[in-house]
């Protein structure tokens, strides 16, 4: 945890990198009760997936993509 609606992750396959989820929080619906970052921080994973108490997630594959493309932008 980075702090705010931000973490770094680490994948298997070694890949690595910072993420802002702030953006998918603030534009999908369900999820903008996450925009309390002592909300956020109640984040626990299963699998591999991004989970709260409350039934949301953000799936492996997504937060993968997202990573890559937030740490390749210029």
């Amino acid at each position: 945890y980075l702090g705010g609606h931000k973490l770094h992750l680490l994948f298997d396959d070694g890949k690595e990198g910072d993420i802002d989820l702030s953006n998918a929080i603030r534009e999908i619906s369900p999820y903008r009760e996450l925009s309390d970052p002592n909300r956020f921080i109640q984040f626990g994973l299963i699998g591999g997936t991004l989970v709260w108490s409350n039934d949301l997630d953000f799936a492996p594959d997504w937060l993968y993509e997202e990573m890559i493309k937030q740490n390749t932008r210029d």
